[in-house]
């Protein structure tokens, strides 16, 4: 199909920006990778496109390669629930920065997700920035995920960062997509795993949990109860080569 008729702006700064977006209907063209098809069946029809292609402050989220197949910000504000970018960055506990004509601020990346295809994005705002702490040393880290085959986006996908102190595991972060209706961490995988030596059996037991009171995702591609199992088998196959990274 052919999109409806829209307006379009291709802003050479932030400001100007921010200034067509607090004006009117107005949707951000990031990378364009979720916003053009839902405009060509006619699931979106913004009237008036502004394209950030072109303005410098916003080049730093992603190398050149990653930009031009898509944006990193342009796929969290999208929010899909299969979507890769949100467990690895729940995983490393990233931080939201938020712009708009009247400021900016910052949100938690768990804040930042509110439900499929939902953020806490108010009118008139966009993905400023993701920050990403510094890594410390001696951190594994692994994402593992079933891969829809038409689509590559995650059937169940499963991001882990984990530490070690004195032969046990001292910290780990779980950030899960495609399971639910949003990414999130889980957090009882984390509790079970962490004291423990991260023995196969230690991982297992954590990775059982991983779908527990989580109201999966049915669709075409898996049913509910397929989904859960896969998230288990994907945690452990995280957690696991997570742990064997750690240097």
């Amino acid at each position: 199909m052919i999109p409806q008729n829209f307006e379009y702006s291709a802003p050479n700064t932030l400001s100007e920006a921010l200034a067509l977006l607090s004006s009117g209907n107005a949707k951000v063209l990031a990378g364009g990778m979720s916003l053009i098809p839902l405009m060509k069946l006619r699931l979106a029809a913004p009237e008036h496109l502004v394209d950030l292609g072109r303005v410098p402050d916003l080049k730093a989220i992603g190398d050149v390669q990653v930009r031009n197949m898509g944006t990193i910000g342009g796929s969290i504000a999208h929010a899909d629930p299969a979507a890769d970018y949100p467990a690895s960055l729940l995983a490393l506990e990233a931080q939201v920065r938020i712009a708009s004509a009247k400021g900016e601020r910052t949100a938690r990346i768990e804040e930042f997700l509110v439900d499929a295809l939902s953020t806490a994005l108010e009118p008139g705002e966009i993905v400023r920035e993701v920050i990403v702490p510094i890594e410390t040393a001696g951190t594994g880290v692994s994402y593992q995920k079933m891969v829809q085959p038409a689509s590559g986006f995650a059937i169940v996908g499963a991001a882990v960062r984990v530490r070690k102190s004195g032969g046990k595991v001292a910290f780990v972060r779980v950030g899960i997509t495609g399971l639910a209706a949003k990414g999130f961490r889980a957090a009882a995988v984390e509790k079970l795993i962490e004291g423990t030596a991260g023995s196969a059996a230690d991982v297992q037991k954590a990775a059982n949990v991983v779908a527990d009171g989580v109201d999966a995702n049915s669709d075409l591609s898996a049913s509910a109860a397929y989904r859960r199992q896969m998230a288990k088998v994907y945690t452990a196959r995280a957690l696991t080569q997570a742990l064997a990274r750690i240097s």
